[in-house]
């Protein structure tokens, strides 16, 4: 059997991946890392499906107990300091757990479980602002960083690149683009307002502030709303279009797409509508 370490288990993305798993009955072992004292809302269903350890990647001779212990086959480095908003206001603390927590997460493969692949995941947001032209955007497109967050991600990006070149650390570097669905936290702008406009339909919001998205979720909903820019939820500078060709990844992996917005943008509605009646009633 094989044994998957997923870091940020608790989170978006390492929940999902933990019900792809199981979904599919994958005979894998599955192990998880969180910080203490984090949410385990997002897999509660699934907690008799995982082995969870508490572990900050900013502790290193925790980490090398950990894969010591695990001698994983596959790491999903998934935990991170995610929100592009909070790096503006936080940069030192988004450096110091998305660049030192993956050097000591790769440090200790390197030492402890050379033989374990690793997939790093990358985001859209290391490309920066781009021009009509370069649409779609491809692999070979120079990276150039806007925000903290975007610059702490071509960090990790390089130093994967500078693992596998010298040491030879069976690295998988992804560059994701825009995505969603149920348990995307509400920081995120689909999840955001996707919250609001239910929080508007159930009367536990006034009708005020929301934007965009709004076409499809007046499809799904039962509301008409006014929309307005929130000032406060602007960032100091950001990616106007970011549209990816995802082409090789396709090729290489057989992936196609299943799900267009609307589908993503339901999805988060029935998520955010479950929540929020089971915390009213």
């Amino acid at each position: 059997m094989k044994k998957v370490l997923i870091t940020g288990v608790n989170g978006f993305c390492g929940s999902h991946l933990i019900d792809f798993i199981i979904d599919n009955k994958f005979d894998v072992d599955i192990h998880g890392t969180i910080r203490s004292n984090s949410s385990l809302h997002n897999i509660e269903h699934n907690l008799n499906n995982i082995t969870l350890y508490q572990c900050d990647i900013l502790d290193k001779a925790l980490l090398a107990l950990l894969l010591k212990e695990i001698k994983p086959d596959i790491v999903y480095h998934f935990a991170a300091q995610s929100d592009v908003k909070l790096s503006w206001e936080k940069p030192n603390e988004t450096y110091e757990t998305n660049i030192i927590g993956q050097s000591n997460l790769l440090e200790m493969i390197r030492r402890y479980a050379p033989e374990t692949v690793v997939i790093i995941t990358g985001s859209s947001e290391e490309f920066g602002k781009i021009f009509p032209v370069n649409i779609p955007i491809t692999e070979l497109h120079p990276l150039q960083p806007v925000s903290p967050y975007a610059v702490s991600k071509v960090a990790q990006d390089l130093m994967s690149f500078q693992h596998f070149q010298n040491f030879g650390t069976k690295i998988i570097r992804l560059r994701g683009f825009n995505f969603g669905g149920a348990r995307r936290p509400d920081k995120f702008v689909d999840s955001s307002f996707t919250k609001q406009y239910v929080e508007i339909e159930l009367g536990i919001r006034e009708r005020t502030q929301i934007q965009s998205i709004i076409d499809k979720l007046l499809l799904i909903g039962s509301i008409n709303l006014e929309t307005k820019q929130d000032i406060n939820r602007m960032r100091p500078s950001d990616v106007p279009v970011l549209i990816g060709d995802n082409s090789k990844f396709c090729r290489i992996t057989g992936w196609k797409p299943e799900l267009d917005i609307t589908d993503i943008i339901a999805d988060t509605y029935d998520y955010w509508k479950e929540q929020l009646q089971k915390k009213n009633n």
